[in-house]
C-alpha cells in the first residue's frame, strides 16, 4: 500500500490500519443463505481463534439483512398475535360479543394459513422486503367479513329468520363484496408481471391472500353462522320483536 492514497486502500484498510475488511460476494439474499454464510464465518471465528486480531460480523448489506432476519424470526409470532388480538379487540367492541370476533377471524386465519404455506413452497422468507406484506396481511379481508356479518345483523332485524338473513345479506352485500374483491385482486394480480422481482411477488402474494379472504368470507362464514346460529345475532331479532310491543304499550299508557 506504499504511497497509493486512502480512496484506494479504503476499500481494504482503514486510514489508521485498524480495521481490514473481508468481503464476501453472495449468490442471493435468501434467509436460509444469509444464516449459512453467518454459522459458517461464526464456526470459522470459534475455531480459529487470533491472539492480536478480533473479528466482527457482520458489515455492508448482509449483515443489515443477517441482523432483521434474526429480529424477524423472534418476533414473527408476536407480531402476528398482536394483530389478530387488536382485530379481536375491536370486533368485540363493535359487536359486543366475544363470539362476534371469532367468526370474523376464521376467515383470516385461513388465508394467513395458505399465504405462509405458498411462501414456503417458492421459498419466499419473511425479511424485510416481505414482512410489510406480511404484517399489513393479517388483517386483509377482514372487511369482507364485516360487510356480509353487518347486513346479516341488519336483515334478521326486519324478518327475524337467520337463514332468509344470510341469503339476503350474500344477495346484496355479497355483491358488493364480490365487485369490490375483484377490482382488488385483478388490479394487483398485474404486478405479478413486472420485471421487478419484489413487485411480482408481492402483487402475486396479494391477490392470492386477498382473493382466499373474500372466498373465505362469501363461504365460510355464512355456513358457520348457519350452522352455530350465534345468539349475539339471534339477539336482534328478538330485540325487534320487542319493540313493537313496547311501542304499543307506551301508547296505551299514554
Amino acid at each position: 500500500f506504499a504511497n497509493l492514497p486512502p480512496t484506494e486502500t479504503s476499500k481494504y484498510v482503514t486510514p489508521d490500519y485498524a480495521t481490514a475488511h473481508v468481503t464476501f460476494f453472495c449468490r442471493n439474499h435468501k434467509g436460509d443463505n444469509i444464516a449459512r454464510i453467518i454459522k459458517r464465518c461464526e464456526d470459522f471465528i470459534r475455531e480459529n481463534p487470533m491472539d492480536k486480531a478480533t473479528f466482527r460480523l457482520a458489515g455492508g448489506l448482509i449483515g443489515v439483512l443477517a441482523a432483521a432476519n434474526e429480529a424477524l424470526v423472534r418476533n414473527d409470532l408476536l407480531m402476528n398475535f398482536l394483530g389478530f388480538f387488536t382485530i379481536y379487540i375491536i370486533v368485540l367492541f363493535s359487536y359486543r360479543s366475544w363470539a362476534a370476533g371469532l367468526y370474523l377471524l376464521a376467515p383470516l386465519f385461513i388465508s394467513n394459513i395458505l399465504i405462509n404455506a405458498a411462501m414456503a413452497y417458492f421459498g419466499i422468507g419473511v425479511n424485510i422486503n416481505t414482512l410489510p406484506l406480511v404484517t399489513v396481511g393479517v388483517g386483509f379481508g377482514i372487511d369482507y367479513g364485516l360487510y356480509i356479518l353487518s347486513r346479516v345483523i341488519e336483515e334478521i332485524r326486519v324478518n327475524g329468520d337467520l337463514d332468509q338473513s344470510i341469503r339476503e345479506a350474500l344477495v346484496t352485500s355479497g355483491k358488493a363484496v364480490s365487485f369490490t374483491a375483484f377490482c382488488m385482486v385483478g388490479g394487483t394480480a398485474l404486478w405479478t408481471f413486472s420485471n421487478i422481482r419484489f413487485n411480482a411477488v408481492m402483487g402475486g402474494l396479494l391477490a392470492v391472500w386477498m382473493f382466499v379472504s373474500f372466498l373465505a368470507s362469501e363461504t365460510l362464514l355464512p355456513v358457520m353462522i348457519s350452522y352455530f346460529r350465534p345468539r349475539f345475532i339471534l339477539r336482534e331479532a328478538v330485540r325487534a320483536q320487542q319493540r313493537p310491543a313496547v311501542a304499543a304499550t307506551a301508547a296505551a299508557v299514554s
